[in-house]
């Protein structure tokens, strides 16, 4: 049904917003909408600059879609976008559409719902949104419209938007039969990680909203600005982000163990880069691959770019350790943070925590620092990154905080014996920012660039704060952080999970009690498990792993390099990195005190074995060899 005048036919509405189309919102604001506003950073001007100034009629607050074209309602929304630093755009914020209304939701369907009247027929307005920085001060006045798009749903997006709509009807239902302002409260905490296309927001008891992610309103804006982009045809059976997950536990299922040139070859990928150097590519081609049957980029697969799944990867060593930390996007933007005005919620910094799931593939090597073809591929995890929203403005408010005080520095790095170190390639100082590290909380702040002198920006560059810094980037710990007593080095989704890292940190993992022959019987079960393809270490308990180590202790090199070797270098060198025998050759070669005849022979008992090795371990502090030779290990 019409509301007063605000019919119209498509030509009229395509003639209207085309001519406004590359002009600013004060050049299109002819009904004084801005100057009779005191608060030239309201978003609702824009919105009302366009019904007053393009469509010509008053604002009104009726909760029936905004216009009827040809006869059809159609809601119409104004949304932000922000222009990337490599180009391309993204949505400032969700879109929001209607408000989530208890009484009301749990009688409706889809069809009849109050959502999808309001969301069925979108006439979107897309403005260019110009952040804080640089000189620019944020005036709605000079923003830009960049185009228009009469958005109606495919088959495939409608799907997933009733998926998403039913899962909150469920869950509000739910709440219903009993105390709603207990289980209300809930609603984004444990709904939204269930959604593909929808969030919730706020929290009650303020009354949430259905919102449009950002991440799907950014790529129904790409779709209708930018001409050429080539995406894969999306899957229309994955309706539900259960569907996805049920997805990446059948392909785990199927493909666990089989390594990254096993399954690129059948692909015909390519295993080098046209250079001849190795294909860093490999494990986002066959990801893709698997996922969808069709060769292409994680960007241009629908379903992760509407649904703002964030794909990465993660390699474990042999024994289940880490070969490095994870990088977050997008990186740091120093004009949003050295911005009071910017709030948190409405920063790139925030975008991925609000609304994004992290789909982790995870690989393991087959041997310490294998190339990446030769790693095994073992399944998948995913996480939502919304757990982390509070760790992101704590980090993000502990970065301002030492911006904004003036405490910002960049120190030099030191030795352990007080002197500066210097990077190996080019004899220059080392430097870091006083950002949070690792050691402050799940996320923290780290530098990348090609060398020392590689520090292109400044933040606040004034007398006050002079600081020179990296490109800074996020780093996500908890996906492999110790967790509880058994140092979880990976909880799976969709394969079982390790409970240890390694070498074992016996202490941290609240077993320092336990004997020599326990001890060494443990360290030795968990390294010649993972080496058994019979059985599998992430499920076997201490107490399996100690009667293991017993059964099979025939390797004495191993228990000596375990105990006689990587303890009197932890800290100074990453031994982690290299093989037991390279470990046990270098150690020999700068001319370890210890006498291999006079280690007990295989058949010994392993009590026998652990007395010697612990016996070794004490020659090398009393021989002064305890983290005293970095410099001469040849590695």
């Amino acid at each position: 049904m019409a509301k007063g005048n605000h019919s119209f036919t498509e030509q009229d509405i395509r003639k209207r917003f085309g001519a406004i189309v590359g002009r600013t919102v004060a050049d299109v604001d002819k009904a004084g909408v801005l100057a009779a506003s005191k608060a030239s950073r309201n978003k609702g001007r824009i919105g009302a600059v366009i019904e007053q100034s393009v469509l010509g009629y008053p604002a009104d607050s009726d909760r029936r879609p905004d216009i009827v074209i040809d006869g059809q309602p159609w809601e119409v929304k104004a949304t932000g976008l922000i222009e990337g630093a490599r180009g391309g755009w993204r949505a400032k914020e969700p879109m929001s559409i209607t408000a989530v209304a208890p009484e009301g939701i749990v009688t409706e369907s889809f069809t009849t719902s109050a959502f999808w009247h309001k969301a069925a027929r979108l006439l979107v307005v897309y403005y260019l949104y110009v952040r804080p920085g640089r000189g620019v001060a944020v005036e709605y006045a000079g923003f830009e419209f960049k185009g228009y798009d009469l958005h109606t749903w495919r088959v495939v997006d409608r799907c997933r938007l009733e998926a998403d709509w039913t899962v909150v009807r469920e869950f509000v239902r739910t709440a219903l039969e009993g105390d709603i302002d207990t289980e209300m409260p809930n609603l984004s905490t444990l709904v939204n990680s269930q959604l593909l296309y929808l969030d919730t927001s706020p929290k009650w008891p303020n009354r949430p909203r259905f919102r449009l992610k950002a991440s799907l309103v950014t790529q129904m804006a790409r779709e209708r600005l930018d001409d050429g982009m080539r995406m894969i045809p999306d899957q229309g059976e994955l309706s539900s982000m259960g569907a996805l997950r049920n997805h990446l536990h059948v392909i785990s299922d199927t493909y666990a163990g089989q390594t990254l040139e096993d399954l690129a070859v059948p692909f015909n990928l390519p295993l080098r880069a046209k250079s001849g150097k190795e294909n860093k590519s490999l494990a986002e081609q066959v990801v893709v691959r698997l996922f969808t049957g069709l060769a292409g980029k994680i960007s241009q697969v629908p379903l992760f770019a509407k649904a703002g799944l964030v794909f990465k990867t993660m390699t474990l060593t042999p024994t289940g350790g880490r070969t490095e930390d994870m990088k977050l996007n997008p990186s740091i933007d120093f004009d949003e943070l050295c911005d009071p005005s910017v709030e948190f919620e409405d920063s790139a910094f925030a975008a991925p925590f609000i609304d994004s799931t992290m789909v982790v593939a995870v690989l393991e090597e087959r041997y310490r620092n294998c190339p990446l073809r030769q790693c095994r591929f073992m399944g998948f995890k995913t996480l939502w990154l919304g757990t982390y929203l509070d760790a992101a403005r704590a980090l993000w408010d502990g970065m301002r905080d030492l911006i904004f005080s003036g405490r910002l520095v960049d120190a030099p790095i030191l030795k352990r014996d007080g002197t500066p170190r210097v990077t190996p390639k080019t004899g220059i100082p080392m430097t870091a920012p006083n950002w949070p590290k690792s050691r402050d909380g799940v996320l923290f702040v780290r530098g990348t660039g090609t060398d020392a002198n590689d520090k292109p920006v400044t933040v606040m560059h004034n007398s006050g704060i002079d600081c020179d810094v990296l490109f800074q980037y996020c780093d996500l710990r908890e996906i492999y952080d110790p967790l509880e007593v058994l140092n979880v080095a990976l909880q799976y989704d969709d394969i079982p999970y390790r409970k240890w890292s390694s070498p074992l940190d016996l202490g941290k993992i609240g077993m320092k009690d336990l004997s020599l022959h326990e001890k060494c019987a443990l360290q030795l079960g968990w390294e010649l498990a993972g080496n058994d393809a019979t059985r599998d270490r992430a499920d076997m308990s201490v107490e399996e792993l100690i009667d293991f180590g017993e059964s099979e202790a025939e390797n004495r090199d191993l228990v000596v390099w375990l105990h006689g070797y990587m303890d009197p270098y932890e800290g100074e060198i990453d031994t982690a990195r290299y093989s037991k025998e390279h470990i046990i050759e270098a150690c020999e070669q700068i001319g370890f005190d210890i006498d291999f005849s006079r280690l007990p022979e295989p058949e010994e008992s392993l009590d026998d074995m652990a007395r010697a090795a612990e016996s070794a371990l004490e020659e090398n502090k009393e021989n002064g060899l305890e983290g005293e030779h970095e410099e001469e290990i040849p590695f």
